[in-house]
Order: C-alpha cells, then structure tokens, then sequence
C-alpha cells in the first residue's frame, strides 16, 4: 500500500489545523488535546471493524491502530466519546479476561502447585499473601538465645 504526500498530510494538517506542510512545523504537537480540535466524524462501520480486529487481534490495540492506520488519540477519543465503543471494548477485555481465568483454572485442576497458590493467593489474599514483619528493624540482625539443658528422662508409671 502506497501514498503519495498529499494524503499522508492531509489527516496531520486536519488534526493540528496547519493550511500547509510548512505550517506544521511551527505546531507544538504536544500542546494539541483532543478538545481542541473539531471533534471528527467516526463511521459507525469503521468502528465495528476497529471492535472486530480488537477480538481478532486479543486485545492488543497496537496491532489494531496500525492496521487500520488509526491514530491513538482518535482510539482515546472513540473511548471518551462513544459510550457504546467504550462498553464494547470492556466487554471484549471481560471476554479475554475470562478466557485466561479458564486456563488457570485448567492448570489447577491438572494439580499445577504454582498456579494453585498464585489463584488464593488473589482471592484470598487475608488468608495465603506472604505476611511480612515490618515492625523489626531491618539494619539489625535478630538475636535471639537458645537454652540447652541436659536432662534425663526416666520412665515412670504413667509414661
């Protein structure tokens, strides 16, 4: 896929409002917020694409924005702006969450120790997180005195 000059700009010079290329080098691109600009028109069609290729692609937007040559601002402004875009997404990443959560589980269903304490340890994290003693002072080593006493035992009646 190839572009000429024109159309590359075309979509910079909308976003920072510049009428030519020269112009886009006096903007401060990191002073530009999406509510500075005019908000811009987002097909219903083109955003049921981005959602397919977001469950296509598991989650990983990147992959999402470049294919669609999509800037991170406009996915940012979708989020913000498109309640429903907004819900999609989370229920796509409840989708995936869910999907993990059946692995783990099948992990410890086949007895796998680690991912047994990693699952109480997040669900329960009062009874199974590894407790550490922070009233001590750490500089100091711990002392502590051992009495050994030599006795006898004998066996008597009860015993």
């Amino acid at each position: 896929m190839s572009y000429n000059q024109d159309e590359v700009l075309k979509p910079l010079l909308d976003y920072t409002g510049a009428k030519t290329k020269q112009d886009l080098s006096t903007v401060n691109l990191t002073d530009i917020e999406p509510e500075d600009i005019k908000p811009l028109y987002i097909p219903t069609a083109k955003k049921q694409k981005a959602l397919d290729l977001y469950r296509t692609y598991e989650g990983n937007r990147a992959k999402v924005l470049i294919e669609m040559e999509i800037h991170p601002r406009t996915w940012n402004w979708w989020i913000q702006h498109d309640p429903l875009f907004h819900d999609a997404i989370d229920l796509i990443n409840d989708y995936l969450v869910g999907n993990v959560e059946d692995q783990v589980m099948k992990k410890i269903k086949e007895g796998n120790d680690t991912w047994m304490w990693r699952y109480l340890k997040n669900k329960a994290p009062d009874k199974w997180d590894e407790k550490i003693n922070t009233t001590q002072n750490q500089t100091e080593p711990t002392s502590f005195k051992i009495n050994i006493v030599n006795t006898v035992h004998s066996k008597t009646k009860n015993d």
